[in-house]
């Protein structure tokens, strides 16, 4: 009788184990589920299947509780619900685990896969219900659906592309497999007692009496190996959050630093030094550049048409300077050109040449080509320091070398 009790209350503590620990992993994972605005995903369904786990295993406890030992027959409306909510949960915590894992690995639909696991698992539990008077006979028939369960998980897991495989995975899934194996020895004694009759003594009845401590063990293993995946997990999709945000926002500075008609840095890349470091140390020309038939052409072929004024320009700009020269949109039709170790007398010349004998614009926008026509202004600085200086410089000269508004819109159109 003292025996008897004994091993009912061994039972017993390490039923009560084996639901702490997956109340435990239930919280991890769920927590860690919290961290993704995408809540349904393998995380919530693992940590749904590990709260249905220690649902069973609490009914279980209550179960025990009812029958008052390990063997014992009952009969009863409490006994029969007792033992139908024990194997469903727990058929049902195993299906989620099996469920997770095959949408860690590919996208499904998951309420229909949902209702189809807990529909089979209870039709199931209802005839298990009628099989299981006593907690031997309720592992035996819990055992070939959580041989199959954890065995679905591990293999699903071990078939992952190279590119998403990890040591953590690797883990998670090998320790699936020996779940599934620890349920097929499981099957395979419960079965061999049951059939014998001896569940008392010898190696049968002491797995019997420690089923609970040997579930307790690998559910602490399995539980470590799942909270490590879904926390790996959880930091690459936080990484791959931050990478997103990072070129979003590289992309709102380039949209700050960047004019999107010509592609050229803007005012404010200037005034914040943007592109600036080869003008570090050494002496420069700074080169304004002012198109003068924008307004005429904006005039009588409407705004698109100096747009494409304003990119032709730029781009024949950009095909006459070197790698370390800068090119700025400035506001209006200006740009400004920042040339280091360069003299203006050398280079505005030069430019003027260039812009002289700029190849036409040909656009849909007007019946003949746009000639380019512009007025050039120059300065030199000795440093980084005096470039805003030589700017205003060259501005001056720029306004004293302008032609009228009215000469230059005759100069705006030639004929094809």
């Amino acid at each position: 009788m003292i025996n008897e009790r004994i091993d009912y209350l061994v039972t017993l503590l390490g039923t009560v184990t084996a639901a702490g620990m997956a109340a435990v992993f239930a919280f991890l994972v769920g927590l860690v589920a919290q961290r993704i605005r995408r809540r349904r995903d393998y995380r919530t369904t693992w940590s749904e299947g590990w709260t249905a786990l220690a649902v069973g295993y609490v009914a279980r406890f209550v179960y025990l509780e009812t029958i008052g030992d390990t063997v014992a027959s009952s009969s009863g409306t409490r006994v029969l619900l007792l033992a139908f909510a024990a194997h469903f949960a727990s058929l049902l915590g195993v299906g989620l685990f099996a469920f997770g894992s095959t949408l860690f690995v590919r996208s499904l639909p998951r309420q229909t896969v949902l209702r189809a696991t807990a529909g089979s698992v209870l039709v199931y539990s209802i005839v298990a219900t009628f099989g299981s008077a006593s907690l031997p006979s309720l592992v035996l028939w819990e055992s070939p659906l959580m041989l199959v369960g954890f065995g679905w998980a591990g293999a699903t897991l071990l078939m992952l592309p190279d590119s998403r495989r990890s040591r953590r995975t690797s883990v998670l899934a090998l320790s699936f497999a020996a779940v599934s194996l620890l349920w097929a020895a499981w099957f395979g004694a419960f079965g061999l007692a049951a059939l014998s009759g001896g569940f008392d003594t010898g190696p049968f009845g002491d797995m019997l009496r420690f089923h609970g401590y040997l579930e307790a063990a690998s559910l602490i293993l399995l539980g470590i190996a799942m909270v490590g995946v879904a926390v790996e997990q959880t930091g690459r999709e936080l990484a791959d959050v931050t990478e997103a945000l990072g070129v979003a926002h590289d992309q709102v500075r380039r949209a700050e630093l960047y004019d999107l008609k010509t592609g050229c840095l803007n005012e404010r890349a200037f005034h914040e030094n943007v592109g600036l470091e080869v003008a570090r140390g050494a002496h420069g020309a700074v080169i304004i550049c002012d198109i003068d038939n924008m307004h005429a052409v904006n005039s009588e072929h409407g705004p698109l048409a100096g747009d494409e004024l304003l990119w032709h320009c730029a781009q024949v700009l950009r095909a006459s300077i070197r790698p370390t020269d800068r090119l700025f949109r400035w506001t209006g039709d200006e740009f400004v050109l920042i040339l280091p170790t360069a003299r203006v007398d050398e280079v505005l010349p030069r430019f003027e040449k260039i812009i002289e004998n700029a190849w036409p614009l040909r656009t849909k926008l007007t019946r003949g080509a746009l000639k380019l026509s512009a007025s050039l202004g120059g300065a030199e600085y000795a440093t980084l320091r005096d470039i805003d200086q030589a700017v205003r410089a060259a501005s001056e000269m720029l306004t004293r070398r302008k032609p009228p508004r009215s000469s230059g819109s005759l100069r705006v159109i030639v004929s094809d």
